[in-house]
């Protein structure tokens, strides 16, 4: 445990890799035995240091002097009522956060008096230490909360001001009430020129009658609204904007605001196709930083991602646009060549390949970070699983690298995502590796743990049996401050393009996912510790997936027909051209309603493999109902992105996990093989 200090002058306590921030407390209450007992319930907690005073007078002394966060009072005082001195401290220091206390409070009118005289909560007499140290920490965390609120806020207002397009927000009614400093910047407008419909300034009076039109009848359907119309710069000459607007809806489909997007393309006429297609992506991430932003308004107790939100926004644009430049480039230089008729293409068609693969290997780490990707829990056996992965790891972290596990004969199953626990294991390992760059130990361990109530409560799990799963390295080791955001997202030492700092982050956010914690110890020059607690499954036995570790690719057999059911073009080819490619007998429907029209015709069908997520109807519902017409049809579901109501349905006897897209022609193999065999 070591001392230091906030930049606001208020000592923090860091013990291990924890810290926390000290709350001073101002103990007022003119009785001695109690003020005593109160004190020493309080100094319990490591993070409040506490201060006394018998006395209003001294009390507002003290508070003058030492700007306590929470005053302690007393209701009866000596020289003033507790009432009077709240409504004081309340006056002269609202920030001050007060807890009344008196034998009086057992009474709502009394409770009622001391609200309305400001005190944040009240507390009666007789009071329990661990209820009174629970009332003080509720409070704090209250306070803890508004203020990373507030920072949650100034992050995206920085993040918004510092797009480079025009942003603005209407109300449902089509009132703009919100701009960003872009548009100001542009216009040479001001915030109560725009006020409602004062946008109408800045628009050709030409074009204004048919952009209100279109705005009109946007707002009456409640649909999308795009269109491209000039805006006057403050120097009076007008640019053509592609402007797109969106509705932002509730859970019930209630518009409750509308976003916008004005984009210069004044400048980039040349290359519209790919200047719409960077637009879209600035748009969806600027859209998901905003939906980022609501829910952490509505979860205020997921702090952690509240204070993450503007550092993980800035993350997503930055790899993302790598990526992008990567697939644009490789895609442009390959056009070329072939219209040269040159086809000594082949690295840029990897490159762009392996651009598209980080993108989507990082959008599946966003969703495990963030808890938004499914998981398909079972029992597994990590022992089977390291065993399994023992050759694979060599070949990735080199010769210069010795592998050893330690993993105990009587190792119990745990309940988890299979496919998530090895990606975890392979994540801890490279960064394991990296961490030794000459050369080194690499320990994998596993052993039963149970954890008692005191260490489960400090984890924030539940109390019981746990597989403790620990990866362990000689490496340069960290410091406690790196320590600390090592499970931070984007948060990484890695020199540029070596790492995109979302590793560590994916592993915490899965474990923590299925019930389990993580942590971590590390020291300079001595190497890395990290431990993952596992709940253990009831099951009596964990066995090995059919298709684990396989790699090869399974094929068709004669008469096996395959209806594909996708409403994106491009992906059914594709799904269809590889199909059709493993010896499968392929119907392709665009629609579920065409998917029907086969099965109502009475064509002979193997497997139904379908998309989940479809307008008109999903996946699950037409699933559903063609196999309430032929119930001998097998199914396979497949998806880019499903929460957990998703549109799936569970059929009896059939695996309805999704096949996740991006997918490659081996994964397709198997799952397909692995559906029509049951």
């Amino acid at each position: 445990m070591r001392m230091g200090t906030q930049p606001d002058g208020r000592a923090v306590i860091v013990v291990g890799t924890m810290e926390f921030r000290r709350h001073l407390v101002l103990n007022l209450d003119d009785h001695a035995d109690e003020r005593r007992a109160k004190t020493e319930a309080l100094g319990r907690a490591i993070e409040i240091e506490v201060i006394e005073a018998g006395t209003g007078f001294d009390g507002l002394v003290l508070i003058r002097e030492r700007r306590p966060t929470l005053v302690l009072l007393e209701e009866r005082l000596p020289d003033m009522s507790g009432h009077d001195l709240c409504r004081i401290i309340k006056q002269d220091y609202p920030e001050t956060l007060v807890l009344q206390t008196s034998a009086s409070f057992v009474s709502g009118d009394n409770r009622m008096r001391a609200l309305e005289a400001g005190a944040d909560s009240c507390l009666a007499q007789p009071w329990e230490p661990v209820e009174l140290l629970a009332s003080v920490r509720a409070l704090l965390r209250i306070r803890a909360a508004e203020t990373a609120l507030r920072e949650s806020e100034a992050n995206f207002r920085t993040l918004a001001d510092n797009i480079p397009i025009l942003c603005w927000m209407a109300a449902a009614h089509g009132g703009i009430y919100w701009y960003n400093q872009r548009w100001y910047d542009y216009t040479g407008s001001s915030f109560e020129q725009m006020q409602g419909w004062g946008w109408r300034s800045v628009h050709d009076r030409a074009k204004l009658p048919q952009v209100i039109a279109r705005w009109r009848e946007s707002l009456e359907q409640g649909s999308a609204f795009e269109m491209v119309f000039p805006l006057r710069g403050r120097d009076g000459i007008f640019r053509p904007f592609l402007t797109r607007v969106a509705p932002v809806r509730d859970d019930t489909g209630r518009i409750l605001r509308w976003f916008g997007t004005n984009t210069d393309i004044s400048k980039q006429t040349e290359a519209e196709a790919e200047l719409r297609e960077l637009n879209e992506t600035l748009e969806q991430r600027v859209q998901a930083a905003i939906a980022a932003r609501a829910a952490a308004e509505n979860s205020l107790h997921q702090l952690q991602k509240v204070e993450a939100l503007g550092q993980l926004t800035g993350g997503i644009a930055h790899d993302f646009n790598n990526m992008l430049a990567v697939v644009i480039g490789g895609l442009t230089l390959l056009k070329r060549k072939l219209d040269r008729g040159q086809t000594n293409v082949g690295r840029y068609i990897d490159g762009a390949l392996d651009g598209a693969e980080r993108a989507a290997a990082l959008t599946k780490r966003l969703l495990a970070f963030s808890r938004q990707q499914p998981l398909t829990v079972e029992a597994v056996s990590p022992n089977v699983m390291i065993a399994d992965m023992t050759d694979l790891l060599s070949r990735t972290l080199g010769e210069h690298i010795h592998i050893t596990t330690i993993l105990a004969p009587d190792a119990w199953a745990v309940e988890t995502d299979r496919s998530q626990l090895e990606n975890a294991l392979l994540n801890m390992s490279v960064n394991a590796r990296d961490a030794m760059p000459d050369g080194g130990e690499l320990t994998i361990e596993t052993c039963n743990t149970m954890l008692g109530r005191t260490q489960a409560e400090e984890f924030g799990i539940a109390a019981g049996p746990y597989l403790s799963v620990a990866v362990m390295d000689t490496g340069i080791g960290m410091s406690e401050e790196v320590a600390a955001r090592a499970f931070d997202p984007f948060f990484t030492t890695k020199g540029v393009g070596k790492g995109t700092g979302m590793g560590l982050s994916q592993v915490f956010g899965f474990v923590r996912q299925t019930g389990g914690h993580v942590t971590i110890a590390s020291t300079p020059g001595q190497g890395t510790t990290i431990r993952l607690y596992l709940p253990r499954s009831e099951a009596a036995e964990a066995q090995r997936p059919l298709w684990d570790g396989l790699s090869a690719t399974f094929h068709g057999h004669p008469g096996e027909t395959v209806l594909v059911v996708e409403d994106e073009d491009r992906v059914r080819s594709m799904a269809v051209e590889a199909l059709s490619g493993l010896g499968y007998t392929i119907l392709e429907a665009a629609s579920p309603s065409e998917a029907l029209g086969f099965v109502a015709a009475g064509r002979p069908i193997t497997l139904l493999f379908t998309d989940i997520v479809m307008p008109g109807m999903n996946g699950g519902e037409l699933a559903s109902r063609a196999r309430a017409h032929s119930p001998g049809i097998k199914v396979l579901f497949t998806t880019g992105y499903a929460p957990d109501d998703n549109g799936a349905v569970d059929i009896p006897g059939l695996d309805t996990r999704p096949l996740y897209k991006p997918y490659s022609i081996d994964q397709l193999s198997r799952r397909v093989r692995a559906a029509i065999d049951g």
